[in-house]
């Protein structure tokens, strides 16, 4: 019978407790913000950049879509990929649904590292945790521990679900888009990509919105002149104001 580790009870305990856990990721959002601005108002991939230095900050590491593991995952089954994926200790941008959310369980482990005290390294504990079953006593059906601590398999209403954080992040009626700058740039780019609707978050990506085929620099690049003023809104959070920078095309009058 598997025992959960101590460490991994803690995590656990953490995910499922809100107010520690909305204090964890208001920390992470704020180092998240002053990454972002530190990169100046033309540079490309702010938002993964930010999240790749975070992470590093933590030992950590972010892979953008030019990593050459990404490339060479890309394709595999879900499953698969995500297993070989936290194998190397990597976070990624996870496309695919938008109520699963690209960058949920980014944020997870980002706030796990900021608020959870563990005797083991977070990075081991994130690689070993795909490869370790689910506590037997849980009664899960989760297939390993990583599923069940970050997968919402075993709880779908706490931050051990990416679709409960997203919801969370985008409720309207919390307005958190207005102090949370995660929850801002993501209310921003999900309105911009119309994967969020009066009714909610759409179940799947639309293969064309209105900011795909916008020109971009290189991936990681900088633009050559500053956006469009309509591309910038001057934002604060977390009590530092600065230009929240986006893409987006607007319909036809």
């Amino acid at each position: 019978m598997h025992v959960l580790s101590p460490d991994y009870d803690a995590i656990a305990l953490f995910l499922d407790d809100e107010v520690r856990f909305a204090a964890a990721l208001d920390k992470v959002s704020a180092a998240l913000w002053r990454h972002y601005l530190a990169l100046g108002v033309r540079a490309n991939n702010k938002f993964t950049r930010s999240l790749a230095q975070s992470a590093a900050g933590f030992g950590l590491r972010f892979a953008d879509k030019s990593d050459a593991l990404i490339t060479a995952t890309r394709g595999l089954p879900r499953d698969e990929r995500v297993r070989a994926l936290v194998r190397a200790g990597v976070l990624w941008k996870d496309g695919g649904d938008p109520r699963r959310g690209e960058h949920s369980h980014t944020l997870q482990w980002l706030a796990i590292a900021e608020g959870v005290k563990t005797s083991g390294e977070k990075r081991s504990l994130y690689r070993a945790s795909i490869d370790l079953p689910a506590p037997a006593q849980s009664g899960s059906d989760a297939p390993t521990l990583w599923h069940w601590l970050v997968g919402g398999v075993s709880r779908s209403a706490t931050f051990r679900s990416p679709d409960y954080l997203t919801a969370w992040l985008l409720d309207p009626t919390a307005q958190r888009d207005r102090t949370l700058f995660v929850a801002g740039y993501l209310c921003q780019r999900y309105e911009n990509r119309r994967w969020l609707t009066p009714q909610g978050i759409v179940p799947s990506a639309p293969s064309v919105g209105p900011d795909r085929n916008v020109p971009r620099a290189p991936t990681g690049g900088d633009r050559d002149a500053d956006p469009p003023d309509d591309q910038v809104a001057i934002r604060e959070y977390h009590g530092v104001s600065g230009p929240l920078t986006f893409y987006f095309r607007k319909s036809a009058a």
